[in-house]
C-alpha cells in the first residue's frame, strides 16, 4: 500500500458531496443491532431465538427496522405512545403484522405482544442514554 505524503493536496475538482434529502434519510436503515440487541432478541422466550420450533419469530432485521423507525420519530427526546408506536409499526414495518396473528388465540403470539415487548425495551435504552447524558456516564 502507497503512503500518501504529508503535503499531498486533494484537489477541489475530485471532491464530490451530495447532501442526502429527507425522503432519502427516512427510506435509510440507520439503526445497526448491537451485540446487546441481538442478546436480547436471543434471549426473548415469546417470539426470539429462544422459541420452539413452529412459532413464529421476529427476526434481526425487523427488530432493527423497528427501531429505526423508532428513533427517527421520537429522535431519542419526544415521548410516544404504545398506541402511537402501533400506528408507526403499521406504516413503516408492515410484515410483522403478517408475521405475528392479529387477534389472541391460545398459545400465540400476538403482534401487540411483540409490540408491547421491543416498545418496553426501547425505553429502557432510552433511559440508559439519558443517565448517560445528564450524568456523563
Amino acid at each position: 500500500m502507497k503512503e500518501i505524503p504529508a503535503d499531498y493536496e486533494i484537489r477541489p475538482a475530485y471532491v464530490r458531496y451530495h447532501r442526502i434529502t429527507e425522503d432519502e434519510l427516512k427510506n435509510t436503515l440507520e439503526y445497526v443491532a448491537d451485540a446487546e440487541d441481538e442478546a436480547w432478541l436471543q434471549k426473548n422466550t415469546k417470539f426470539g431465538g429462544s422459541v420452539e420450533g413452529g412459532k413464529a419469530r421476529l427476526t434481526l432485521d425487523i427488530l432493527e427496522r423497528m427501531m429505526d423507525a423508532l428513533e427517527k420519530e421520537t429522535a431519542f427526546d419526544a415521548i410516544i405512545t404504545a398506541n402511537q408506536a402501533d400506528s408507526l409499526f403499521r406504516n413503516k414495518v408492515p410484515e410483522m403484522y403478517s408475521l405475528f396473528q392479529s387477534k389472541p388465540r391460545q398459545g400465540l403470539i400476538t403482534a401487540k405482544h411483540v409490540l408491547n415487548d421491543v416498545y418496553a425495551y426501547v425505553d429502557t435504552l432510552f433511559i440508559t442514554i439519558f443517565a448517560c447524558r445528564v450524568f456523563k456516564l
